[in-house]
């Protein structure tokens, strides 16, 4: 046991183990997009035109917004799209694509909690009970376009009101997915704000909060990989993590592993 004990200290004290940038691979910079899948085959989606009255007509069930997997706080998958990207209208006149890719992300914060109950005893001794995870909240902000061109801001409020919305996938039977930092994340738009400030009028700066459903991840990463002779080689394999190689100077048990 204190052999195993000394070899990891050596592990985790070795210098080749120290992160460093200079000479590193980014990853590819692809850009932060909205995509709305609208499921054909359900029966019950609600259109524009027979949409219920909800506060005339009382007996009318509402939707349910919460899919099960949100509802028991755990973490799956994305749900694959059972139907196709639709042709949506904006302003009544012209075909808009349901692809959104028209705001520039500075900044996307991850919250990945657990729900928790701490109970203290005397003599500063306590006990702690986990339940699993609060649903996943993922915060992004950055800016909009706002020029004749580029009219990003007004696109997007309007799609916001009309289709991107949590509540309103629900009552068109549609999916929402974004696709940022290397992940497609499967959920709900549960607000968006934007700020106006007269000294820059071309852009306006937003934020909004995704409600995470599911999330997987979609990148190729280098790994290093035994070959025959003993020698190492990079890989370059979708979604491949391997930390044997980092590992490999202070643990000759771990030799024989590719």
């Amino acid at each position: 046991m204190a052999d195993i004990f000394q070899n990891s200290l050596a592990q985790i004290e070795d210098e080749n183990l120290r992160p460093y940038t200079t000479g590193t691979r980014q990853h590819e910079d692809r850009i932060a997009t909205l995509i709305l899948f609208s499921n054909e085959d359900i029966n019950e989606t609600i259109t524009l035109i027979n949409r219920p009255d909800y506060f005339d007509e009382l007996g009318v069930a509402l939707y349910n917004i919460v899919s099960e997997s949100v509802a028991s706080g755990t973490q799956a998958f994305p749900e694959t799209p059972s139907g196709t990207i639709p042709m949506l209208r904006l302003d009544d006149k012209n075909n808009y694509y349901g692809i959104f890719n028209n705001f520039s992300v500075n900044n996307f914060v991850e919250t990945h909690d657990q729900i928790t109950k701490i109970h203290m005893n005397f003599g500063a001794k306590w006990n702690v009970f986990l339940f699993g995870n609060t649903p996943n909240m993922y915060r992004v902000s950055g800016v909009f376009l706002d020029t004749q061109d580029y009219p990003y801001y007004q696109e997007f409020m309007i799609a916001y009101e009309k289709y991107l919305s949590g509540r309103q996938c629900v009552e068109r039977g549609m999916q929402l997915k974004l696709m940022i930092s290397g992940q497609i994340i499967d959920g709900f738009l549960l607000n968006v704000s934007v700020n106006h400030t007269a000294a820059v009028q071309q852009l306006k700066e937003f934020s909004f909060t995704f409600l995470v459903k599911g999330s997987s991840w979609v990148r190729s990463n280098f790994i290093s990989t035994a070959t025959s002779q003993g020698k190492w080689q990079n890989k370059y394999e979708f979604n491949g993590l391997s930390n044997i190689k980092r590992l490999m100077n202070n643990n000759p048990s771990l030799n024989n592993i590719n």
